[in-house]
């Protein structure tokens, strides 16, 4: 729940979420699904660590961007630096 936790934090009474177990291979149907349900102005999804020889997205990823019934906002945790640290986040049209 930290995640849905910090993104309260950022964005105050407007945020909403919860946390779903789903079957492998459906999370970005049913993140589509709930997004429609509720009505979602946006939904924040992390971007998977990459592993070499695979999409630079993931799966999810590429099911929420390719069918998304609202804005997506894709966050990401910077690669570690000496003094440096934090999110930032990037918004698909």
């Amino acid at each position: 729940d930290s995640i849905i936790d910090q993104a309260r934090l950022r964005g105050g009474g407007r945020v909403s979420g919860h946390w779903e177990k789903v079957r492998a291979g459906q999370a970005g149907r049913r993140i589509i699904e709930e997004a429609q349900d509720m009505r979602a102005a946006a939904v924040v999804i992390g971007l998977p660590r990459r592993i070499a020889g695979t999409s630079v997205f993931g799966k999810t990823l590429e099911t929420v961007l390719a069918e998304r019934p609202c804005r997506v906002i894709i966050e990401s945790q910077p690669p570690a630096r000496p003094g440096r640290a934090g999110m930032r986040a990037t918004a698909a049209p």
